[in-house]
Parts: C-alpha cells; structure tokens; sequence
C-alpha cells in the first residue's frame, strides 16, 4: 500500500460495536470493514488521474452502500483491467478469506499505480511544448533555435496626444 501512498496502517482504529481495534489486528482476521478503505483510496484519492478515468468509463463509486461499492469495484476490474478477483462479493463481506483479500487489495495498488503511469505519460506526452534553443551571441542579442535573431530595442513609444501638442 506504499506504493499508492496509502497512509500508515498502524495509526487508524476502526470502532466497532463501541471498541476500538487497529486496522491491521482486522485485516489479518478479514474483516472487510478493514480492507474498504484501501480499496476507495487506490481507486478515488492516490491519483486524480485514475479517479477520471473511472468517472469517464460510468463505473460510480460515490455515494454506495459497501456492498454496491464492491460490486462496482468487481464489475471495474473485470471490464477495465481484464482482471477477474479469486473471490466473490458475498465472500469480501464475510469474515475470513483475509488472505485473498490482501492479494485483492495488492493487485488493485498494482493495477492502479500501473494505469496512473499510463494516464500521466499520455496527458504529459501531449501537453510538451516544442523545445527552443536559447543561445547568446557576441553582439548580445539572443539567437532562438539558431534561425532567428532577437536584437535589443527600446520600447515603441506613444504618439502624442492632442492635449500634449
């Protein structure tokens, strides 16, 4: 979860039925009340690019219930990664299967960082503006791109006015 700079595991608690339990003592017992905030931050907040990407393909992750968000998040790695999960939605939302959930959680960072890196280099790729050359020549004006000479000269100035004659 490093890798999408998902925020130290170690520092959120999770209050459940009035406790408070660290995140890590319920990812490792598969609690998937433990694992949905993984998934909404390496989907919706590492990359604003990945986040677009899902709201132009009509996958809707805003404003679910947990259980419509997995499925949305399923029916997105199916349709848009090619990738097919090992467990079902009823399986995330039951207790156990902590194992598959974390390679769950590991192959969307994956996946994410990956289409992060290909949004960026697309948007980047066409946003370059053409490379000028700048060099100075002996007389002090500027020489851009070799082809053309910038010589120095003083502002144009302001006809005269009628009230200034």
């Amino acid at each position: 979860m490093r890798s999408v700079r998902y925020p130290g595991l170690s520092d959120l608690e999770i209050v459940t039925a009035g406790n408070s339990v660290s995140q890590q003592a319920l990812l490792f017992e598969g609690v998937p009340l433990a694992f949905l905030p993984l998934i909404h931050h390496s989907l919706l907040v590492y990359s604003t690019p990945v986040a677009d990407f899902v709201h132009e393909n009509k996958f809707d992750l805003y404003a679910k219930s947990d259980y419509r968000f997995i499925e949305s998040v399923f029916k997105l790695l199916v349709d848009a990664f090619s990738y097919k999960p090992a467990i079902s939605v009823p399986q995330f939302f039951s207790e156990g299967f902590a194992e598959h959930k974390v390679i769950l959680c590991k192959d969307i960072a994956v996946l994410m960082k990956a289409k992060h890196k290909e949004l960026s280099k697309t948007q980047t790729a066409g946003a370059k503006p053409p490379k000028v050359v700048h060099t100075q020549a002996a007389d002090g004006s500027a020489l851009l791109a070799n082809k053309f000479r910038v010589v120095k000269h003083s502002p144009i100035q302001e006809p005269p006015t009628q009230e200034e004659t």
